[in-house]
């Protein structure tokens, strides 16, 4: 049975190409806030290393938990742990990288993508809602990981599970995620 989806971008060979093959309001819309964006302070920073990555961790957390109420409750005792001892392990082995966008200094957006067989997986990002609304910094960072997906000569930007909208509005298509069910029957056991 069909479970969910994993909408994905098979990736072109530039930029320019990704954006001709969007909608024309999707197009015009991310040149429009990366405009406005280019008319205050902002840097675009990616964490690779082990090192780094343990202390950037703190402020990726933070900002995926302002996301939304059931990102907040995602992060119990066990998720913590977990995940500050994966990625620096993650990090080390160069499949990590952790993007932040800084509005004056300040990280505003995060994004957690695994770079693995030439493919970049998204596994999650944050933004505070509340600040730097208007930027919208949360799409713009997504269209900065595809920019540099393409940059580096991926092929693929898997967005992973879920059919949440704005991964359709960056032209991902989907993919079925199945669960397959086998009775022991079936297998001659």
């Amino acid at each position: 049975t069909q479970q969910d989806v994993a909408p994905a971008i098979e990736l072109p060979k530039s930029w320019d190409d990704y954006l001709n093959s969007l909608k024309r309001k999707q197009r015009h819309e991310i040149k429009r806030k990366q405009r406005r964006l280019a008319e205050v302070e902002h840097k675009f920073e990616l964490i690779t290393s082990a090192e780094d990555t343990q202390r950037a961790t703190n402020d990726f957390i933070r900002l995926h938990k302002l996301s939304s109420a059931d990102k907040h409750e995602f992060w119990d005792h066990r998720h913590l742990k977990f995940f500050r001892q994966l990625l620096p392990t993650l990090a080390e082995r160069g499949w990590l990288k952790l993007y932040f966008l800084k509005i004056r200094s300040e990280r505003a957006a995060a994004m957690l993508v695994f770079d693995y067989h030439n493919q970049y997986l998204l596994y999650n990002s944050g933004f505070d809602p509340k600040k730097f609304k208007e930027l919208s910094t949360g799409n713009l960072l997504t269209a900065h990981t595809i920019q540099e997906a393409i940059r580096l000569g991926r092929s693929r930007y898997d967005f992973l599970r879920g059919d949440e909208e704005y991964k359709f509005r960056f032209g991902a298509q989907p993919h079925p995620i199945w669960d397959l069910s086998l009775e022991a029957s079936a297998l001659d056991l």
